[in-house]
């Protein structure tokens, strides 16, 4: 993925992040005070699996250019396998 193509996604989630804060919050302190709806309970199990898989996304794309660069300078500096 380009450099770029991963910048916007992060200002994309920061601006819906920004958006959704007060309403997590408000999650979060009722489930701390165990005093979710079924509803509620619902929406922030949703959230929190959300939050999940988007830091898993951020950790592989973090990793993945390196990783790519790697495998392409092992890929050009192996000796060809004579037939």
């Amino acid at each position: 993925m380009e450099k770029r193509t991963i910048e916007h996604l992060e200002a994309a989630l920061d601006a819906i992040s920004k958006d959704l804060a007060p309403r997590v919050e408000e999650l979060a302190q009722k489930s701390t005070s165990g005093v979710l709806t079924p509803e509620e309970h619902r929406e922030y199990a949703e959230v929190v699996r959300l939050n999940d898989m988007l830091s898993l996304l951020k950790l592989q794309s973090a990793w993945y250019p390196e990783a790519h660069a790697k495998a392409r300078s092992v890929m050009s500096t192996e000796p060809a396998v004579p037939s």
